[in-house]
């Protein structure tokens, strides 16, 4: 929700960010969440008519959800010169252009906070934030002035614990893979005892959840997919009963077959 002030969004406003005319409904976003409808919303009153209390309220909240990307909680700019460092991206960003090699993102460069898994859920909840960030494949944008074949995600460690990441490629409509499975459960059905598991579900058409401290992850083939689709990319930390530390952080950069870097 967002936090009554002097100057409540109106009711028209907020639906305007959902419906399928004007809102997420639309068929541009196939990959759909609260963060793109909050976005859109902040876009139809005005960044001038969006209230401080607003920003203030977003940046202060633990919900991945509320923290816009255009209010730069999650981002920082490094110097003067420098580009931005984006500690998150929003769900369902796009990936827009290819860079050359030598060449950096124009919005700046990835990074990583992995966190141990949410005890409250039992230690089943991979933080959608901060242990996984999700980018949208839209062939469209992607196959000039060649056919993109593969996608590596290259991982480097800057403080706190060794981690390990995954890459799932999902179609839309999926339901997101779990990285534990119920070994047990108690008289009624509840689960007693999950175990970590490294599964591929029906819905991931690519991965590459190798095991171990590989720093770069692969997947492979994606020019013998459905081009006329779109496809999300989850990049994941595999964080399955591990203990991260807080101060854990990696950077990462995503690149195609000629290592020429694929920028949101």
């Amino acid at each position: 929700c967002l936090p009554l002030t002097s100057t409540p969004i109106s009711f028209k406003k907020i639906w305007q960010g959902m419906d399928r005319l004007t809102g997420a409904g639309q068929s541009a976003y196939p990959f759909k969440d609260s963060h793109r409808v909050l976005e859109l919303v902040k876009s139809s009153v005005g960044t001038a008519a969006w209230s401080a209390d607003y920003t203030a309220f977003n940046q202060g909240t633990t919900g991945e959800a509320l923290h816009l990307h255009s209010d730069g909680a999650a981002k920082i700019k490094t110097g003067t010169g420098v580009l931005t460092v984006n500690y998150w991206w929003p769900y369902g960003q796009s990936l827009i252009s290819r860079a050359i090699s030598s060449a950096a993102c124009a919005k700046g460069i990835n990074y990583f906070q992995p966190r141990t898994d949410d005890p409250i859920l039992t230690s089943t909840n991979s933080d959608q934030r901060y242990s996984n960030h999700f980018f949208v494949i839209d062939f469209s944008l992607l196959n000039s002035p060649d056919q993109l074949t593969d996608i590596r995600v290259n991982f480097t460690q800057r403080a706190g614990t060794v981690t390990e990441f995954d890459l799932l490629l999902y179609e839309e409509g999926y339901v997101h893979t779990l990285d534990y499975s119920c070994a047990a459960t108690n008289s009624n059905g509840a689960c007693t005892n999950w175990q970590p598991i490294r599964s591929i579900a029906n819905d991931v058409v690519r991965s590459d959840r190798r095991a171990g401290n590989i720093t770069t992850k692969i997947i492979r083939n994606l020019n013998t997919l459905d081009q006329s689709k779109k496809y999300l990319l989850n990049i994941r930390a595999y964080t399955a009963n591990k203990s991260i530390s807080t101060i854990t952080e990696y950077s990462y950069t995503i690149q195609d077959q000629n290592n020429e870097n694929i920028c949101p």
